[in-house]
């Protein structure tokens, strides 16, 4: 007869599944964070979906300003540029329906900018790295003299190696206020549809204006780092050949408690007690699995921070894997319920 009481190393395998897995898929996903971050940085702050419009026709000699509107669009974000200059320091206008890019996560000191500069029009900059030496202080305050004005320093960028640190952004409402609007604007967003609904309001807005317009596309001049696009693919193949994984482990797991299930319900063990029984147990691993999993994390972030890149993730990844880990647990214990239900107690005493 098969002993009822043996090691439970179907449990440790459990553990160490959820323990390798939900590490592997953190620090891929960390990975692939930081070559997106690294290529949006490259690519002068802008994504693969940025287009851009002159308002007012660069070809012709016009000695007229144009009446520029920032479009409201429905439930869409998007960033609004003026270009002003593009070479060894970057001088944009900006505006944001909200900071999509998450600019504001590289500044050190000070802030982005918020709704409020945008709808009040301050004489507001934020600065990259090599340009705050250029920035005068007064009052306890640093300014940034521009085209006859002093703008305020909102905010510093941290030294990135990249074209962020010689950028100069400028509040766009503002520059609408007291310079000629005829120039070149990009619209980005985190989706083309987005951009394409922006260019057409501007455009609409052109045509009633009665003023020439002519599109533009954005060239950043540099290529982006590693396998581009190709690196979203292999993170989401990788994910589910783990998730995969985890399942046959799931399965296995279920399947060899069948003999001790049995033998529960035979002892007259309810669904209840089986729930409560098991599900103690799987809660307990998944317990351990994430506490074991940010222990090393926060190693691997102390020592090798810099190579596995995880001071890319936020908060809300460890919540998502804790969530993911309850839920994988639940159904663990879910399914060893069924198993009971279905189990025949004399066929699977005498081994079939």
């Amino acid at each position: 007869m098969k002993r009822i009481f043996k090691p439970q190393y179907e449990y440790i395998l459990f553990f160490l599944q959820l323990l390798f897995i939900a590490l592997f898929v953190l620090v891929l996903l960390a990975y692939n964070l930081d070559i997106a971050a690294k290529n949006f940085l490259e690519s002068r702050m802008m994504s693969d979906n940025v287009r851009g419009i002159w308002m007012g026709d660069p070809r012709v000699d016009r000695n007229e300003d144009v009446t520029m509107i920032i479009p409201e669009i429905p439930n869409s974000d998007y960033m609004m540029y003026k270009q002003i200059a593009e070479g060894s320091e970057i001088i944009r206008g900006v505006y944001g329906t909200s900071d999509i890019f998450g600019l504001s996560a590289y500044i050190t000191e000070g802030r982005f900018f918020n709704s409020i500069d945008y709808s009040s029009k301050s004489a507001a900059v934020a600065v990259g790295y090599s340009v705050l030496p250029r920035t005068i202080e007064d009052n306890g305050k640093r300014y940034l003299p521009y085209d006859g004005r002093m703008f305020e320093v909102l905010g510093v960028f941290r030294e990135t190696g990249s074209p962020l640190d010689n950028t100069v952004y400028i509040n766009l409402t503002s520059l609408l206020e007291t310079i000629t609007n005829l120039a070149l604007y990009y619209i980005d967003a985190k989706d083309s549809e987005t951009v394409k609904r922006v260019l057409a309001e501007l455009q609409t807005h052109a045509n009633a204006n009665n003023f020439q317009t002519m599109y533009d596309d954005y060239d950043s001049g540099t290529a982006h780092i590693g396998i581009g696009r190709g690196n979203h693919t292999m993170l989401v193949s990788a994910i589910a050949a783990a998730l995969f994984n985890l399942l046959i482990t799931v399965i296995f797991f279920v399947t060899h408690k069948k003999y001790k299930v049995a033998v529960q319900k035979l002892y007259g063990m309810t669904n209840r007690d089986l729930v409560w029984t098991y599900g103690k147990s799987i809660f307990a691993i998944v317990t351990a699995a994430f506490a074991s999993v940010v222990l090393v994390i926060m190693g691997l972030s102390r020592y090798m921070g810099t190579f596995f890149a995880m001071e890319m993730l936020a908060a809300y990844h460890y919540a998502i894997m804790g969530v993911s880990l309850i839920l994988l647990g639940s159904s663990t214990v879910f399914f060893i319920v069924r198993l009971a239900q279905k189990v025949n107690i004399s066929d699977t005493l005498k081994g079939r």
